[in-house]
């Protein structure tokens, strides 16, 4: 997939007239090659809405964990409502830290809050009720990095340093799944938290994606300077 994404940000370059490759054709190649080509769909406005609500979630989230976490923390830089020919009804875009090694408790409970901040801010708009399929990507990233924390990197003062896959079924795994599920609960609700007190920019992202579709960088900057984030 790496190779088909650089010969298709050459192909973006050549259509720019450009001898070389700069990041527009790159991010370009990305949404392509790895998202796919925006789909036409015929969609109503409550599902755009839901759409928006849900991406919004994680693009606030992450741009409060940027502010916390500066230079160590993965960078929104784009957030769509553009449903993909590969399946996903809408997409929030990163570009990661250029130290991606430097990989901290801290900056891992920041993803998984971000991975579960579209879930979250469905339930804080819709009530628990009201949440809508569309989430098992998230779910299943967000469950896979949990068990990888606390079953193999030891990050759980109850586990322990040990890797759960060495053990067989009993106590230990028991505790474990106790533990992620703990961790992801955690973060779910530090995912609603930070939403509800940043609930002005998180509404006013929604309206600007019903309008234009797609936001970049430079808009959700200019979001971001009109309704600071604000962790607490």
């Amino acid at each position: 997939e790496l190779a088909n994404v650089i010969n298709e940000a050459a192909i973006h370059a050549g259509r720019r007239s450009s001898p070389i490759i700069e990041q527009q054709d790159l991010e370009s190649a990305y949404h392509k090659v790895i998202l796919g080509v925006a789909a036409e769909r015929k969609q109503t406005l409550d599902y755009r809405k839901s759409v928006a609500v849900h991406e919004a979630g994680h693009a606030v989230l992450a741009m409060i964990m940027k502010k916390k976490f500066g230079e160590d923390f993965k960078t929104v830089t784009q957030v769509s409502i553009l449903p993909r020919s590969k399946g996903s009804a809408g997409v929030t875009c990163f570009m990661n830290p250029q130290d991606e090694v430097k990989r901290t408790k801290s900056l891992l409970e920041a993803d998984l809050t971000v991975g579960l901040g579209g879930r979250a801010a469905e339930e804080i708009w819709y009530g628990k009720d009201g949440i809508q399929l569309g989430s098992s990507s998230d779910i299943e990233s967000t469950t896979s990095l949990a068990h990888r924390m606390i079953e193999q990197e030891g990050m759980s003062s109850v586990v322990g340093l040990v890797n759960v896959n060495h053990y067989s079924p009993g106590d230990i795994r028991k505790t474990a799944h106790l533990e992620v599920k703990h961790l992801i609960d955690s973060a779910y609700e530090k995912a609603k938290e930070i939403l509800r007190i940043n609930e002005v920019l998180h509404r006013q992202m929604v309206y600007t994606l019903l309008r234009e579709e797609t936001i970049g960088e430079e808009q959700l900057a200019r979001l971001a300077k009109l309704y600071p984030p604000a962790e607490e």
